[in-house]
């Protein structure tokens, strides 16, 4: 019961409580029934006989029935008024759980953290003292430093093993020409040696020893591997520096459109830079081949990428020179123009001047001839300013002959 909500409890209560009125009603409703068939039976017999019996008959249901009505309303009462208090009742407890959530949401809403200081104290027993924890403590690092120790010793002991059999694979096989004869057989006894101590003391050697053993053999094999790894990449590199060299010396006497602006004087330079390059390299090829492999290389990797770089500089600048910006050709035929409009204005002054002399010298008889002399010089002004107009209209456009050919 205790997990029941507080309606069904209310409920279940109460039930508990209301008296058993029901059953009486039931044996009450079935003699009434009962009853009303036998007189029905009665009358449906006397209803021949007698029709005032009947009417008495009638009469006595009739208060009968006022006698049942009353009895059934003060029943009916009762079952109304528990049906009400019942509803109230589950209004109240269902106002009493919305009331108690909605309290719940707002203490939700209205809960803060707070923090606060908690000072702890006690008493501890068997507590160590300073002196003797310092001492637990030192034993601890002595320890830890002692394992560390054998680790990295254990370390040490495995890769001398690793090199040991590494370099004996190495002069067995692919760096086998990288040693001299006399000195591969020494190494390998060496190695020999060195692999029986590993085996035999290695367990009481330090890590200092193993590291000495381990530096005594790559001082013998780095070398080797540079001498190989320089034979394996030089001669891409000299290939590549030659074509290089060729591509310089045949650009001199190249008359290619884009280049037809570059002097004779930048392309012997170009050619002598070339020339140097090509000279350093033969000579230095001719050296290296005459030294064995497992001798120090003469030409190195890096002498020859530095040649590269160099003669690229030096070559590049001067094939790439930029072309000379041409002049423009508009402004070449803009100052004709104007000089051939100065001479023609300067002739035409020279032309007025002459004939007002002459209309000075010669009498009152000659005016008409001056006027129409006058007229004359007029009229060519104004054919040279049209002729000045037609000029440059057709500035623009090209001079072409007869046959329709571009006239320069």
């Amino acid at each position: 019961l205790l997990d029941w909500p507080k309606a069904s409890l209310i409920e279940y209560v109460k039930k508990k409580e209301e008296p058993k009125k029901e059953e009486p009603k039931k044996e009450e409703d079935k003699d009434k029934k009962d009853g009303d068939k036998d007189k029905k039976d009665d009358n449906n017999k006397d209803n021949k006989d007698n029709d005032t019996e009947m009417k008495d008959k009638s009469e006595d249901k009739a208060k009968e029935a006022t006698k049942e009505e009353p009895k059934k309303e003060s029943e009916e009462k009762p079952k109304k008024e528990e049906e009400e208090s019942k509803k109230d009742d589950k209004m109240e407890v269902d106002e009493d759980d919305d009331e108690a959530n909605k309290d719940g949401k707002k203490k939700k809403k209205d809960k803060k953290k707070i923090t606060r200081d908690l000072i702890i104290t006690g008493n501890f027993f068997n507590e160590l003292k300073a002196d003797a924890f310092n001492k637990m403590f030192e034993i601890e690092a002595n320890l830890i430093n002692v394992d560390r120790i054998v680790h990295e010793t254990d370390e040490a002991k495995n890769d001398l093993e690793t090199y040991i059999y590494a370099l004996r694979d190495k002069i067995d096989g692919q760096q086998r020409d990288y040693i001299k004869e006399s000195d591969r057989e020494k190494l390998s006894s060496d190695l020999t040696a060195m692999e029986d101590w590993v085996y035999d003391e290695g367990d009481k050697a330090n890590k200092t020893q193993f590291l000495e053993r381990l530096k005594q053999l790559k001082d013998i094999g780095d070398p080797m591997d540079y001498k190989q790894w320089e034979f394996e990449h030089r001669q891409q590199r000299v290939t590549n520096f030659k074509k290089l060299i060729f591509k310089y010396q045949q650009w001199v006497t190249t008359n290619d459109e884009k280049y037809i602006h570059i002097g004779e004087g930048q392309r012997k330079e170009v050619k002598k830079y070339a020339d140097d390059a090509d000279a350093w390299l033969t000579n230095q090829q001719i050296k290296q081949d005459r030294l064995k492999k497992y001798e120090t290389p003469s030409l190195k990797c890096k002498d020859i990428d530095n040649q590269y770089r160099s003669l690229y500089d030096n070559c590049n600048k001067i094939v790439n020179t930029p072309k000379p910006k041409p002049k423009p050709k508009e402004e070449e035929k803009k100052d004709g123009d104007k000089d051939k409009k100065d001479e023609t204005t300067a002739a035409n002054g020279d032309a007025k001047d002459k004939k007002e002399e002459n209309s000075n010298d010669n009498g009152g008889d000659a005016e008409m001839t001056d006027k129409s002399k006058e007229e004359e010089p007029k009229k060519d002004a104004e054919q040279d300013k049209a002729a000045d107009t037609s000029n440059d209209d057709n500035k623009d456009k090209p001079k072409t002959g007869v046959d329709g050919m571009d006239v320069e």
